[in-house]
């Protein structure tokens, strides 16, 4: 592997991730505490423990987190200096954002396209790509680049568990990537396997992905190190591989593409900036003056939850009026006990009285939630989110016009998201040219396209009233309206449709009105019987045989 040297492998002196990439390790394990929303997790970051899922030993993260835990001796990091210190509660504030992240970038599933007219490939494409599973990984990848900075899709496959190749994504902290240009040349990746051979021992399938081939390994090692490398053989879960590797440890491609992508969540990132080979990665949701505010809103809602256990209704009474339990056990009263506080005996004017007096303290209701909401605004915005897309906004938009102008902001971070998505298009092409070089079948002679639908949907009755004023003014064609009516109609269906509707344009219409066809057959008349119409006749001769002025008699 070019990221392990042998020789220093062989003296086991390599960690897993050779620096300056350790960083990203460390970066990783914060927001990873964050997201979980575990308590235990991040007293235990803060205080220099282990997250219990890391790759670097307890001693290595007190030495890279101690300048992290003095700024955080505020609130998680500091040691109760009580006996009974204040509950501490965690608002998931941070598993929201990356919720939000995923679900806003992909409101709807994406849609592949194959170049117009080949059907082959469109059908290929329709089979592997435009399936629920690639949506629900796609979802699952996009949370984790929001919490971790990115995400990788690689191509893989197991004939044992599916006929054709999918992508697989990667999150951040197991992956090593290599940069040339701002374009991935190559990855690491590696994934920790089960084993029985003690809690001290780890071992690791290693996989890099360069440009026309994979080349897997195993290696056994331990927390710190990556150790020495073993046969592929040696463990289930790798030994099949060997049957399928030329040179012991290469499979090709049949391609010469990179059979992997790097999606970053945002760029650029300047925690990085000046480390040439970390300069290219994408910047987390969760920077480091976000989660600042997330531990200011976990202060803020446990000190609001600290007044509501301090403003309980309290009874104070006189230790003589409290019924004793015994020497040494107190005092105990016939109603509520849990609402009486006892004291001494009371003096006024000089003397000892019974006091029984209700007290019930105040709850700093709106000054807590003004200063969460104002935290929450601050970090919403600092991530690239409206505050209406969290709830914030009192007013409910009604139409979705109204809604893209109150999600402005959103709707901005949605789009520049899509564009740092763009290698999807070339990663789909590269797994259907694999596809067809394992499984057999056509590849793709052109890209496929990616087409990403709207963040909101109009209703049908916007959607008909636009196509009305469309089609009055002249101003679409039929096709045209079909499609905006049907947007998920393919080119046969819209023909089909705009064919059915000539149709019904063009159908005859007597201008003399319904014929006999229209009403079928006339019914049998009966000779006695007078016709109206002879009537009206017989009315108009009567009036032409009166004399008038102007006409002589007859």
């Amino acid at each position: 592997m070019r990221r392990w040297p042998r020789d220093r492998i062989a003296r086991g002196q390599l960690p897993v991730a050779p620096k300056p990439h350790d960083q990203v390790l460390e970066a990783c394990r914060e927001r990873q505490a964050w997201w979980a929303g575990d308590p235990d997790l991040l007293v235990d970051y803060y205080r220099g423990g282990s997250t219990g899922y890391d790759d670097v030993s307890k001693a290595r993260t007190r030495s890279r987190t101690r300048r992290t835990r003095r700024a955080w001796d505020a609130w998680w990091g500091k040691t109760p200096s009580t006996l009974h210190p204040p509950r501490k509660l965690h608002v998931p504030v941070a598993a929201d954002i990356g919720r939000i992240a995923a679900s806003t970038l992909l409101s709807e599933p994406v849609t592949f396209r194959a170049a117009e007219g080949d059907k082959a490939a469109q059908q290929l494409v329709d089979d592997i790509l435009n399936v629920d599973d690639v949506y629900s990984r796609m979802l699952v990848g996009a949370e984790a680049a929001s919490m971790l900075s990115g995400v990788y899709g690689r191509v893989v496959w197991d004939k044992d568990v599916d006929d054709h190749t999918w992508i697989d994504y990667v999150d951040a902290d197991r992956a090593i990537p290599e940069f040339r240009w701002g374009r991935l040349t190559g990855c690491t990746f590696w994934t920790e396997l089960d084993h029985d051979l003690g809690d001290n021992v780890v071992l690791r399938h290693v996989e890099y992905y360069g440009k026309g081939r994979i080349e897997h390994s195993l290696y056994m090692g331990s927390r710190d190190n990556i150790g020495r490398q073993k046969p592929l053989t040696e463990h289930p879960d790798t030994q099949h591989l060997a049957e399928h590797l030329s040179d012991g440890t290469i499979v090709s491609l049949g391609v010469d593409e990179l059979a992997v992508e790097y999606f970053p969540n945002m760029r650029p990132n300047p925690q990085w900036r000046n480390e040439p080979a970390l300069r290219h990665l994408g910047r987390s949701d969760l920077t480091i003056d976000v989660i600042r505010l997330l531990d200011a809103m976990d202060e803020t809602w446990s000190s609001w939850m600290r007044d509501l256990e301090l403003g309980k209704g309290r009874m104070f009474a006189s230790q003589e009026i409290l019924t004793s339990l015994g020497a040494g056990k107190g005092s105990a009263f016939d109603l509520d006990q849990t609402i009486f506080s006892p004291i001494g005996t009371a003096t006024k004017d000089g003397e000892a009285v019974s006091l029984l007096e209700a007290q019930q303290f105040d709850i700093r209701v709106d000054e807590h939630q003004r200063t969460f909401e104002g935290l929450l605004r601050q970090a919403i915005s600092r991530v690239g989110y409206s505050p209406i897309t969290f709830g914030l906004q009192d007013e409910v938009a009604a139409t979705a016009t109204e809604v893209d102008a109150k999600e402005r902001d959103t709707n901005a971070t949605r789009s520049a998201k899509i564009r740092l998505w763009s290698g999807l298009s070339r990663l789909a092409t590269t797994q259907l040219r694999i596809d067809a070089h394992l499984f057999g079948g056509t590849a793709p002679a052109e890209p496929i396209e990616v087409e990403w639908p709207d963040t909101h949907q109009e209703s049908p009755r916007a959607v008909a009233d636009t196509v009305n004023i469309l089609a009055q003014a002249k101003a679409a064609s039929t096709e045209t309206r079909v499609r905006m009516v049907n947007p998920d109609w393919d080119d046969k269906q819209v023909e089909a449709e705009v064919a059915r509707i000539q149709d019904e344009d063009t159908a005859p219409i007597s201008i003399m009105g319904p014929g006999e066809s229209d009403f079928g057959a006339d019914a049998p008349t009966d000779e006695n019987d007078d016709d109206p119409m002879d009537e009206l006749a017989d009315d108009d001769e009567a009036k032409d045989a009166v004399p008038t002025p102007d006409s002589p008699a007859k």
